[in-house]
């Protein structure tokens, strides 16, 4: 084939086990190394053709939390986190609330963060104040869960409402939330990494009390309990990287049981995508490494 010329990665494709990802920018490099021999009464060292080393980096658009947990551990095709359902809000029949007169709950189909619908509680001024709306669930093991999240939101800023769980009452462990905004989404947080696995272990009440009530429609979504990712070994993987010059020739290059090195995370502005960048290196770039021509 004719040598490329002007090669771009313009609409090239990355690949990580299989799965395409976009990417704003991905580098490849590879270097040789030179071994020197000094010699006597010659001004130069004689030099062989010495190590090969070979490192890349690739920056998502959207980074992806997959190569982030690549880099801190292994696991099967990608080092999951683990993520326990605790309510998926689907079903509201699920639910019961303590004044079913003034506290009333019903299942929103339209304002929705994911599934089919969302928990839809119409309180009462004066009377749904220190109502609960609970459920009881299987028997969970949140052993190692270190977050609990939900989304949540209220026609009226400044709403209080309480959160918690336990193995035999909601009220064993609760955090308070206050309403920033009306009508908009809030995701909520809830640090559950310093309770006792004897106190998560057996997960079977979860529930919410309102605490102050001025007719407040409050609508809550997508309740689940995360274990994360802990520092391990290094997950390997392979990368497909695919450039194109202007008269279509291609360069493939395959590099396999490639291990990420490095990775950025930097959080700050609403304004600016999180995009690394993601570096990499090979186990042995004498095997694992193909550049094929077409």
């Amino acid at each position: 084939m004719t040598a490329p010329t002007k090669l771009t990665g313009a609409s090239g494709v990355v690949s990580v086990n299989g799965v395409d990802i976009v990417v704003a920018d991905f580098s490849m490099s590879i270097k040789r190394g030179v071994a020197a021999q000094p010699r006597v009464g010659k001004y130069s060292d004689r030099k062989k053709a010495g190590k090969v080393e070979l490192t890349g980096s690739f920056a998502n658009v959207d980074i992806i939390g997959d190569h982030l947990a690549r880099l801190m551990t292994s696991g099967a095709n990608v080092a999951a986190e683990t993520k326990t359902v605790l309510n998926n809000m689907n079903t509201v029949a699920d639910w019961t609330s303590s004044d079913l007169t003034n506290t009333v709950l019903s299942q929103e189909t339209t304002t929705i963060k994911e599934g089919t619908g969302a928990l839809k509680i119409t309180c009462t001024t004066g009377l749904s104040t220190n109502d609960t709306v609970t459920d009881t669930i299987t028997a969970t093991d949140l052993t190692g869960h270190q977050i609990i999240d939900f989304w949540i939101r209220s026609t009226i800023a400044g709403q209080v409402i309480t959160f918690g769980f336990g193995e035999a009452a909601y009220t064993e462990n609760t955090k308070a939330i206050t309403i920033l905004a009306a009508d908009t989404w809030q995701h909520e947080y809830y640090d559950i990494s310093a309770i006792a696995a004897a106190s998560k272990n057996a997960v079977t009440k979860i529930g919410f009390t309102i605490n102050s009530a001025s007719n407040p429609v409050i609508i809550i979504d997508d309740l689940n309990s995360h274990l994360g990712v802990r520092l391990g070994v290094g997950s390997e993987f392979t990368i497909y990287g695919d450039a194109v010059d202007a008269s279509s020739n291609r360069v493939k290059v395959t590099a396999a049981n490639c291990f990420i090195t490095g990775g950025t995370l930097k959080i700050g502005d609403a304004d600016a995508f999180i995009d690394g960048p993601i570096e990499f290196t090979m186990a042995d770039p004498d095997t694992d490494l193909t550049l094929t021509y077409t």
